[in-house]
């Protein structure tokens, strides 16, 4: 399989909950990260639209609320985590237990 460059990237949602009453702040914020894969190193807009993506899928995952609504993504970093293939980002480390997350699926949990 091609090897591809990996990103962890931090980001901020930023989100307005349609339940909060009319004149009262429903805006919400939060903290994410996740991680994205290019086949070029460099950032561009494609890298960080798929970022934004990335971010949004996990905040709604994450925040199980069908009333929020993202308004804005703020990306706030970029860490870059090198070139490997699929098997080489996925490989356990010896701090892991019992396996390691899917790579088509980082929300899968492990025991």
């Amino acid at each position: 399989m091609a090897k591809m460059h990996y990103y962890l990237v931090a980001g901020r949602i930023y989100a307005n909950d349609s339940s909060v009453p009319d004149g009262q702040d429903g805006r919400v914020s939060l903290d994410l990260n996740c991680v994205v894969d290019s086949t070029k190193k460099q950032i561009d807009a494609t890298l960080m639209g798929k970022a934004q993506q990335a971010l949004q899928l996990r905040f709604f995952k994450e925040a199980n609320d069908t009333k929020l609504e993202v308004f804005d993504v703020f990306l706030m970093n970029f860490v870059y985590c090198g070139l490997m293939s699929p098997e080489e980002f996925a490989k356990p480390s010896g701090a892991m237990q019992s396996g390691n997350p899917s790579i088509d699926n980082p929300f899968e949990k492990t025991n």
